[in-house]
């Protein structure tokens, strides 16, 4: 019978994948208007206080 290790996660890769989403975020929220653009950070960040919490 042969064990395996669990995946050990591509850690690099996984950085990577995460710098390519928030380039394309920026470059989509660079056409958005600086009010809007407050709106989600102040949506995101009651978000995060609800769920900390």
């Amino acid at each position: 019978m042969s064990v395996q290790a669990p995946a050990v996660p591509d850690v690099r890769q996984e950085v990577h994948d995460a710098a390519r989403r928030a380039r394309g975020a920026a470059r989509g929220l660079a056409t958005l208007s600086t009010d809007t653009k407050n709106q989600a950070l102040r949506t995101a960040a009651d978000h995060i206080l609800m769920n900390t919490r």
